[in-house]
């Protein structure tokens, strides 16, 4: 998380992507930090490239 901190203070905008639940908690935690995800097909299985915030 130091690398999105430091990032964070030099104003820059940053996407990063895991399954780590440990980046969740730090957008949770940090202003200015969002947690998104692209939405998928359940019947198919395949990403739908619709950008869900929250």
């Amino acid at each position: 998380m130091a690398v999105l901190d430091y990032l964070s203070e030099e104003k820059s905008r940053v996407v990063a992507t895991t399954h780590h639940d440990s980046l969740k908690t730090y957008a949770y935690l940090t202003k200015g930090v969002c947690n998104a995800r692209v939405e998928f097909d359940e019947e198919t299985l395949k990403p739908t490239f619709e950008i869900s915030i929250g």
